[in-house]
């Protein structure tokens, strides 16, 4: 598990440094007219991918977890019964 965990650290510092340089690379080009509709492309990809992973994550709390109500997540249970 730890293994995983820095090999997905790892992933994104790559991936922040890859954006770096190619952000670098389209200003010095003067391609960033261009670059910012390739950036705009992909925030709606990543917001419609983080869109459809919470919709599904729902989907499958509901359906394997029907009766779960989500109180204990900030204790809503315990401080009701306390006053």
């Amino acid at each position: 598990m730890e293994e995983n965990k820095w090999h997905n650290r790892m992933m994104h510092l790559t991936s922040f440094c890859l954006g770096i340089v190619v952000t670098a690379l389209m200003i010095a080009k003067d391609w960033f007219d261009e670059f910012i509709y390739l950036l705009l492309g992909s925030v709606v990809i990543l917001i419609v991918s983080f869109v459809y992973n919470y919709v599904r994550g729902i989907d499958y709390m509901q359906e394997h977890h029907p009766d779960y109500k989500g109180e204990d997540l900030f204790d809503e249970g315990e401080t009701k019964s306390k006053l």
